[in-house]
C-alpha cells in the first residue's frame, strides 16, 4: 500500500506540474501574442508617421501658394493704380477732342474704354472668387 500511495502521490505530482507547465505555456503564448500587437501598433503608427510627413511636405508649397494668392486678392493697390491711369488718359483724350470739336464717344479709343472697364469689373470678379474658393 505505501508504494502504491506513493505511486499516486508521485502521478499526482507530476500532473500538477504538467498542468503548471500548460499553464506557462499558455501564458507564453499570450504574452507573444501581446508582443506581437504592439510591434504591430508600433509599425503603424510609423507608416502613418511617414505618410503624415509625406503630405506635410506636399502641403508645404501648396499652402504657401495659397497665402501668397490670398495675399494677392486683398491687395487692391495695382488695380486701382491702373483704373486711376485708365480714367486718367481718357480724361486726357476727351479733353483734347472735345478741343477739337470731336465727341470722345465718336473716338474708335472709346470702345477700348469702355472694355478695360467691364474688365476691372472681371478682375474683380475674379478677385472674389479666389478669396471664396481659398477659405
Amino acid at each position: 500500500m505505501d508504494i502504491l500511495r506513493r505511486v499516486f502521490s508521485t502521478l499526482n505530482k507530476v500532473e500538477l506540474k504538467s498542468e503548471k507547465i500548460e499553464l506557462a505555456a499558455k501564458s507564453i503564448q499570450n504574452l507573444e501574442q501581446s508582443v506581437k500587437k504592439i510591434n504591430n501598433l508600433r509599425d503603424g503608427a510609423r507608416g502613418i508617421l511617414l505618410d503624415s510627413l509625406r503630405v506635410e511636405k506636399q502641403l508645404k508649397p501648396l499652402l504657401e501658394e495659397k497665402k501668397e494668392h490670398l495675399e494677392f486678392a486683398k491687395d487692391d493697390s495695382f488695380i486701382k493704380k491702373a483704373k486711376q491711369n485708365l480714367k486718367e488718359s481718357f480724361n486726357e483724350v476727351s479733353k483734347e477732342a472735345s478741343a477739337l470739336g470731336v465727341s470722345p464717344m465718336d473716338l474708335p479709343i472709346y470702345k477700348q474704354y469702355r472694355e478695360a472697364l467691364e474688365k476691372i469689373k472681371e478682375y474683380d470678379k475674379y478677385k472674389k472668387d479666389i478669396t471664396k474658393a481659398l477659405k
